[in-house]
C-alpha cells in the first residue's frame, strides 16, 4: 500500500504480481542523435587445445551506441586460416539476446559436430552415423557479426584459432607398432647370429 499503516494493530502484507520487462529505445530523432554501433570485446574458445570437442566459443560484445541492439551472426570454422576449407558453420546468438545501449554481454556458442565428443561429464562418447568428421589438428574459428544500423546492416569480424588432438587414440597403434617392431627385430637380430 502507498499508504502508511497506523501504528496500533498495524500488519504487513505481501502480494505477487506478474511483471514483464520491457526495454524501450528513446532518442531524439529530429536532432538525430541515434547511434547503433557493436564492438567485439573478445572471441575466443574457452581452451586452446582439446582432446575432443566440445569446443565453447566466448564473445564479449560491447554495444557502444545509445540503441538496444540484438546482434546475430555466423560462426565459420576452417582448417586454414583463409577460410578456404571451412567445415562447418554455427549459428551466433540463436535466442536473440538484446545488448543494452552502453552495455556489453557475454555470450557462449558450442560446436561439437565430431566423430568423437566430450559430455557434460567429461566422459568420451562417439557418435557412429559421423564417422567421417574425426576432429584432428589446428582450427581456425572467425565470427561475422551482423546488426541492424542505420543504413542497413552493419558487419564485424573476429578470428580465433584452436587445436584438437585426441591423444589418447594415438595410444593402441603405437603399442602395437611398437611390439610388431620388437618382434620384427628380435627376428632379424636373432637371425644374423
Amino acid at each position: 500500500s502507498t499508504v502508511p499503516p497506523e501504528s496500533k494493530n498495524s500488519a504487513v502484507t505481501l502480494a505477487t504480481e506478474i511483471a514483464v520487462p520491457i526495454s524501450i529505445n528513446y532518442f531524439n530523432s529530429v536532432s538525430g542523435d541515434e547511434f547503433r554501433k557493436l564492438e567485439i570485446s573478445t572471441f575466443e574458445t574457452d581452451k586452446k587445445e582439446y582432446e575432443y570437442p566440445v569446443v565453447q566459443f566466448i564473445t564479449k560484445v560491447l554495444n557502444k551506441g545509445n540503441i538496444n541492439l540484438v546482434p546475430t551472426g555466423q560462426i565459420f570454422i576452417s582448417t586454414d586460416k583463409d577460410f578456404q576449407n571451412i567445415i562447418e558453420t554455427v549459428s551466433f546468438n540463436e535466442k536473440g539476446q538484446t545488448i543494452f545501449a552502453g552495455s556489453g554481454k557475454v555470450f557462449t556458442t558450442n560446436w561439437e559436430n565430431s566423430f568423437i565428443v566430450l559430455d557434460q561429464d567429461g566422459n568420451t562418447k562417439v557418435n557412429l552415423d559421423k564417422i567421417s568428421n574425426l576432429r584432428i589438428g589446428q582450427y581456425f574459428a572467425q565470427l561475422n557479426l551482423i546488426w541492424d544500423g542505420l543504413n542497413g546492416k552493419e558487419f564485424l569480424t573476429a578470428t580465433t584459432t584452436f587445436t584438437i588432438l585426441p591423444w589418447k587414440l594415438f595410444i593402441p597403434p603405437v603399442l602395437i607398432l611398437g611390439s610388431f617392431s620388437y618382434i620384427l627385430y628380435k627376428k632379424v637380430f636373432k637371425g644374423k647370429k
